[in-house]
């Protein structure tokens, strides 16, 4: 099992030897830069010698301006608008203007639309009955979700969220909505529409329905070892643009370096017959 801290070092090394951005750069205008988050990259500096996105994207900003000509020789502002589990790849949203970052904080989850992930959990099907015939049911664009509610709370101790079904004290509401996306014979699929945004929170939910997620030695005591950190990768990100009058949708795909042999099944799903998700 490859140790996926080091390979996606590498893999920026590489870019960079190639002349790219570290990250790959999904979207950029003057008061947001999107990249694609690879796993097992923090989103932001947490004072460890991780390599983290937010500091990627500085030395991108950096670079790009070195090649127009018009060198950035001080501080760059860049900060984050949302974050990905360090273990988590994806669509992450950076705000590159104080304009940018106070308006989709000041509209909190207005200014996010959607937050869309997918995700690979251990194939239960008396769990998956069971939560067809306990949770109620939402209809999107003729699909069918099914919510799972409870009550979350972090354990610093053991940096995991503890999710229950009945509120206590110290523990907030955690909302998401859930679709089976493909049923493999080995795992389900699942499409996730984040409703809150607490620590650890698909994970945690999905473990508490008895779905953990494949590669989550966190949340997942049975797992076999097959992956090196949890299938789960933020794949779309709806905004309303802090400044343009403008709804914006970005994505990005999971690869074959940590969802393995699920990568292709899960691209086919989600953009059939789209080369460009591979």
């Amino acid at each position: 099992m490859p140790d996926l801290a080091k390979v996606t070092e590498k893999i920026i090394n590489e870019r960079r030897r190639n002349n790219l951005s570290p990250l790959p750069v999904i979207y950029e205008d003057n008061h947001l830069l999107v990249v694609e988050k690879y796993p097992f990259v923090l989103s932001q500096p947490d004072g460890s010698k991780k390599t983290d996105a937010l500091t990627l994207g500085k030395e991108y900003i950096r670079l790009e301006s070195i090649k127009a000509n018009r060198p950035k020789n001080g501080e760059i502002y860049l900060t984050p608008c949302h974050r990905l589990d360090y273990t988590v790849g994806g669509v992450l949203l950076l705000a590159k203007t104080d304009k940018a970052a106070g308006r989709m904080q000041k509209n909190g989850n207005g200014a996010f639309i959607s937050k869309k992930y997918v995700a690979v959990s251990e194939r239960n099907t008396q769990a998956w009955e069971l939560l067809q015939n306990k949770s109620a049911e939402v209809k999107i664009d003729e699909d069918i979700y099914y919510v799972l509610t409870g009550y979350a709370a972090k354990d610093s101790k053991q940096m995991k969220a503890v999710v229950r079904l009945n509120e206590a004290q110290g523990y907030k509401p955690v909302s998401l909505l859930l679709r089976l996306l493909v049923d493999t014979p080995t795992a389900y699929i699942w499409q996730i529409i984040l409703q809150t945004g607490r620590f650890h929170q698909i994970r945690a939910q999905l473990a508490l329905a008895n779905l953990p997620l494949l590669g989550d030695y966190k949340y997942n005591q049975r797992d076999k070892g097959e992956f090196s950190g949890p299938l789960l990768w933020s794949y779309q990100l709806e905004i309303k643009h802090p400044v343009k009058p403008e709804t914006m949708c970005f994505n990005s795909y999971p690869k074959e370096l940590n969802f393995g042999k699920y990568a292709q099944i899960v691209c086919n799903a989600l953009c059939p017959g789209n080369r460009s998700c591979k």
